[in-house]
């Protein structure tokens, strides 16, 4: 099963979160109920369904210029598996859940994060 999860307007990055943090906690805390609220309504209007685990994650990074260094907009994913989770289109997002991450970044002119969710047939060998 494969699925796609557009947020549109997505602006948050590393920097950003600490610097509201450094400000006062309550801020930081502010911002992860908000972003994990929008991933949970938008997964839900957009009529995801619940998905088996383990699965895999592709986050394609939209931002309107290059300002923005991929590692910062990367830290995004946390609000966003959290959302999914929040929203019950995971289970969890723990290491027998999510087995891997990609990440791709591109300046489109526009800030927007495009998250594929699909399942890996087939079992991963933990020692392998």
């Amino acid at each position: 099963m494969k699925q796609i999860l557009i947020i549109k307007n997505w602006d948050m990055d590393l920097n950003t979160y600490i610097n509201q943090e450094r400000g006062h906690w309550s801020k930081a805390a502010a911002i992860k109920k908000d972003l994990t609220f929008l991933v949970e309504m938008e997964a839900k209007s957009q009529k995801l369904k619940i998905m088996q685990s383990p699965i895999s994650v592709t986050c394609i990074w939209e931002t309107k210029n290059e300002k923005k260094d991929p590692d910062n907009l990367a830290f995004g994913l946390k609000f966003i598996l959290d959302g999914l989770v929040q929203a019950g289109i995971l289970k969890n997002d723990g290491y027998g859940d999510i087995i891997s991450i990609t990440h791709f970044f591109a300046a489109t002119g526009k800030d927007q994060v495009n998250v594929t969710l699909y399942n890996d047939q087939g079992e991963v060998k933990k020692d392998a």
